[in-house]
């Protein structure tokens, strides 16, 4: 006889349902696991698939290896960038430098001594080339080291050369026994009463020159101290040949 089913119904009624509880205290109360339909369940997701919803906008986990190589070179352009701007920087500094130490500097005039010819706050460029070729000419205006302090640059014109004498005589500069004209002087060209301590002995007229001497006064001469105050400069002293006012904009113009 054959065994008999357990379920006893018409064949066409479906299988019990699988038990469903409403709270974990009753699946706890049973011990029973609650039934979960296959439509249900939820399958894992590997990280290296791209989700299927995924727009062609966005970026899946699949692309995390060239987001990453993206944002390396991103960074490594960034630093390119900062390294080109660096070196670009430097190379001007140096340029700049190199222009300031051969070719040409800015001074300020911080004093009258150059009255009428170069007032207070007035810039001018000194030139460097001109001295490469040549010596310093008489009425040249000179930056040079003022010799009581290094660190310290003075402006001045040239009066006398080496070799020449100079001498002082009624107010006015007398060179090789001729008076000087100077259109460009403000008041009288006396001896000072005092010398620079720089000076081994005080400045005596007549006073010639040496090989390597030059005679430099301001053009405000009665309120300069010049050589005949720290006596003559020499050649290495000389630093440039102030050529062009380039401030205020009003005079801009070419020394003279």
């Amino acid at each position: 006889m054959p065994e008999e089913s357990p379920f006893q119904g018409p064949r066409h009624m479906a299988a019990p349902a699988a038990k469903h509880f409403n709270s974990r205290s009753e699946k706890e109360s049973t011990g029973e696991s609650p039934y979960v339909s296959r439509h249900m369940a939820v399958e894992p997701v590997s990280p290296y698939t791209r989700p299927a919803t995924t727009q062609p906008w966005q970026t899946g986990t699949a692309d995390w290896p060239r987001d990453l190589m993206d944002e390396d070179e991103a960074k490594g352009s960034a630093l390119r960038n900062v390294l080109e701007w660096v070196l670009v920087i430097a190379c001007a500094v140096g340029v700049a430098l190199l222009v300031r130490a051969f070719v040409v500097e800015p001074f300020t005039i911080p004093s009258e001594s150059m009255l009428e010819t170069i007032q207070v706050g007035d810039r001018v460029l000194g030139e460097k080339l001109s001295y490469l070729t040549r010596d310093p000419e008489m009425g040249d205006i000179v930056t040079f080291i003022d010799p009581e302090d290094p660190e310290t640059t003075l402006i001045k014109r040239v009066i006398a050369t080496p070799g020449q004498t100079v001498d002082l005589q009624n107010g006015l500069v007398v060179v090789d026994g001729e008076a000087l004209e100077e259109p460009y002087t403000q008041g009288q060209s006396l001896p000072l009463s005092a010398n620079s301590a720089t000076l081994d002995e005080p400045i005596t007229y007549p006073y010639t020159l040496g090989e390597d001497e030059y005679w430099v006064m301001g053009d405000n001469r009665e309120n300069s101290l010049d050589s005949r105050y720290f006596g003559p400069i020499t050649r290495e002293d000389v630093s440039s040949r102030a050529w062009l006012k380039f401030w205020p904009l009003s005079e801009i113009g070419v020394l003279d």
